[in-house]
């Protein structure tokens, strides 16, 4: 699920793709906008200038509660955007009430949330305190995003008080929220310090969120961290990376860094992670410029893979297949039957059977049945023969009698786990963390 939050960096409004930490959209907020009950061609600076009182040109709470009305009354997005953004720039301890109050009269509740954020990304850079107040008053899912965006407000400005407040939480899952939200604010005024806070970290205990057969959320804070660092390009971001104590935080770093390059120029991302290609920290980051490549040309994808160390292969042979199978499955059948046995074909072989399996599951299971790997082919065979009992049960049960265990065979009725996803602030989705593809 892709959760996408407004939030205020520096003197421009972002929409911000948190999947990615990247920036989607960007409109300045310098420019002005003409209000809806004029034409576009009246549209000066204005809109605020009517406003604004007195020599010091602020706006008080009854004209920041007009202002917002008339803001959220435009029916241009890019408009009421600016209008926005212009808004939150002038936003005050003493007009912040008029706001919300502006705000919440708003029927659309998606753009209400989108601006919510916003405004408590705003008010947490100028009263941390009553700001964060407020969000948990709020209660449910929305107070907890809506503290995590003022945490983020507040630590860009004030971090010493911003990680007071958080040290002194007690509830250990809210606790990881308000940090990923303080390590991102953090990031975008200083990625050294963030940096510093995330590695000063203690790894988490076996059993805690994060110990083994968990998610480190240490990896999920630092590549928040990364999607800054790559604004200042991708050597500064490399460079970062480098850095970094070996294990999950490099792999993350590396990830992300791979990700954005990749969607630049993947061929030019392949030359960039071979230098990684033989160490731990690279499997993800390997994985993601081939299955990016793969969607380009999906041989060349497949014959660079096929080049790198064996212990590189693996993941990346499956993602390049995955994504082959389901565009070009009679190519990819060709180039897989030439392959030599080895670890990197049986992954090939693997993802190109899961994705073929929605299509033609008898084919499918053929394919599996080749792997070499024993416990490779056994798990891909089980994942095949579910999707071909989801379409032709009378036929998967009677190959699933001939040829696997009792216990094989009645799981094959179950649903596997990972075929419905879900929200999870933690990132991941299906099988090798495609987003849940679910196959």
């Amino acid at each position: 699920i892709r959760d996408t939050r407004i939030g205020l960096v520096g003197s421009e409004m972002c929409i911000r793709d948190r999947r990615h930490s990247g920036l989607t959209s960007i409109v300045e907020s310098g420019a002005s906008t003409a209000p809806v009950t004029k034409p576009a061609s009246e549209s000066g600076g204005d809109f605020l200038s009517r406003y604004l009182q007195g020599e010091a040109q602020i706006l008080t709470p009854d004209a920041m509660g007009a202002a917002m009305r008339e803001a959220m009354g435009e029916t241009d997005p890019i408009k009421r955007a600016m209008m926005m953004a212009e808004l939150m720039q002038n936003l005050s301890p003493e007009n912040v009430q008029e706001a919300l109050a502006a705000l919440r009269e708003s029927p659309d509740r998606r753009e209400n949330f989108q601006y919510m954020a916003l405004l408590q990304y705003a008010w947490g850079k100028i009263d941390g305190e009553a700001a964060i107040a407020a969000a948990l008053e709020t209660g449910g899912r929305a107070g907890g995003f809506g503290a995590m965006s003022v945490i983020s407000g507040w630590a860009s400005t004030d971090p010493e008080g911003a990680k007071a407040w958080i040290d002194s939480q007690e509830d250990g899952r809210e606790k990881m929220m308000y940090v990923n939200g303080f390590v991102e604010g953090l990031a975008k005024s200083d990625p050294a310090a963030a940096t510093a806070y995330v590695l000063a970290m203690d790894a988490p205990a076996e059993g805690e969120n994060g110990g083994r057969g968990g998610f480190d959320m240490r990896s999920r804070y630092i590549s928040n961290i990364a999607g800054e660092m790559l604004k200042q390009g991708v050597d500064a971001a490399t460079a970062w990376a480098n850095d970094l104590p070996a294990g999950s935080m490099r792999s993350s770093a590396l990830n992300e860094v791979a990700e954005f390059y990749a969607r630049q120029d993947p061929a030019t991302a392949a030359k960039w992670i071979e230098a990684y290609a033989d160490s731990a920290d690279s499997g993800r980051a390997v994985r993601e410029v081939a299955d990016r490549w793969a969607r380009e040309s999906p041989s060349e994808a497949a014959k660079w893979v096929a080049g790198l160390p064996a212990e590189s292969q693996s993941d990346a042979m499956r993602s390049v297949f995955d994504e082959w199978a389901e565009n070009e499955p009679v190519e990819a059948s060709e180039f897989l039957a030439n392959m030599q046995p080895s670890a990197g074909r049986d992954s090939a072989v693997s993802g190109f059977s899961r994705e073929l399996a929605g299509d033609d599951p008898a084919a499918a299971i053929q394919w599996a049945s080749s792997i070499d790997d024993e416990e490779l082919r056994k798990s891909t065979e089980l994942s095949v023969a579910r999707q071909w009992y989801r379409d032709e049960p009378e036929a998967a049960q009677a190959w699933a009698q001939q040829n696997l265990p009792a216990e094989s065979q009645e799981a094959i009725t179950q649903r596997e786990r990972g075929d419905r996803g879900g929200f999870d602030m933690r990132g991941g989705g299906g099988p090798g963390g495609r987003g849940g593809r679910g196959r």
